[in-house]
């Protein structure tokens, strides 16, 4: 596992010379992440700037962005003039683990049986009409059928097995140096 595709890091510089990276308000895990990145790789520990997912005001703004979703997913869909980073990729890279965006959890007694297994048939059904989701998804977010199948079938991983469990532990004790981040304008 490793590249996400839908979390990306564009910067109009070397990586080792972002002294603002623009933060899409969307993803504080992501945030993080590049954060980490920066200062474990590259060795700089940029102003953080959130703002909304826009790339071409977020690098009027400062050296790199951030972008997640959609807005990453389009970036990649087109020629694009700025070095981009993949920052599944390059977790996977620094730490040889996938990389966990996002998670259900709850308390064990938090959830009956019964929810647990209406959860669990809800992932089926969807699993079952990936091909539909595709169709339908590529449409109306206007995006090639190949790259949101690429996406939905290759880059999302559902089940969490001991590697994500190692990764997002690793991410969790590497991150918490950055609990209390400086935000421009806080």
């Amino acid at each position: 596992r490793g590249e996400v595709r839908s979390i990306l890091l564009a910067s109009r510089k070397s990586l080792k010379e972002v002294r603002r990276l623009a933060g899409d308000i969307n993803s504080r895990t992501s945030i993080l992440l590049a954060r980490l990145l920066l200062a474990e790789i590259h060795g700089t520990e940029p102003e953080l700037i959130p703002m909304a997912p826009d790339l071409p005001s977020m690098l009027n703004a400062a050296d790199a962005a951030l972008l997640i979703g959609d807005a990453a997913l389009r970036v990649e869909a087109q020629p694009c003039p700025y070095e981009i980073y993949d920052l599944g990729a390059e977790w996977t890279e620094l730490t040889g683990l996938p990389m966990v965006f996002a998670i259900w959890a709850a308390p064990q007694d938090a959830i009956s049986p019964s929810q647990a297994e209406a959860f669990a048939e809800s992932w089926r059904e969807g699993a079952a009409a990936l091909p539909r989701i595709i169709g339908e998804e590529s449409q109306s977010r206007r995006l090639p059928e190949a790259l949101v199948h690429d996406y939905l079938t290759r880059c999302i991983v559902y089940p969490i097995g001991e590697p994500e469990q190692r990764g997002l532990e690793l991410f969790l004790k590497m991150a918490a140096r950055f609990d209390n981040l400086k935000v421009a304008g806080t």
